[in-house]
């Protein structure tokens, strides 16, 4: 049985000839005051997920109390609010 990927391939131009359509709508919106928050929201959200996975690998590697791994949030939430 095909994959949905074979089974509803697109030709490569008619992919192409969407994307034209598209961008000028997608750099609009990105340059709008709503899509430059949006973006910044994403940015902020992966930023934290990111410090949450990073926060769960230390504590895999290197098991610590409570104490020591609060404070390592709280270093690694501090540091990404300055970057």
């Amino acid at each position: 049985m095909k994959t949905a990927d074979e089974q509803y391939q697109l030709p490569a131009d008619a992919i192409e000839a969407l994307a034209r359509r598209l961008l000028p709508a997608i750099r609009s919106y990105f340059e709008s005051e709503e899509g430059k928050a949006a973006f910044e929201e994403w940015k902020t959200q992966q930023n934290a997920e990111a410090q949450s996975v990073l926060a769960e690998k230390i504590d895999r590697v290197n098991p610590m109390t409570l104490s020591d791994s609060l404070i390592m949030r709280e270093v690694l939430s501090r540091r990404s609010r300055l970057l």
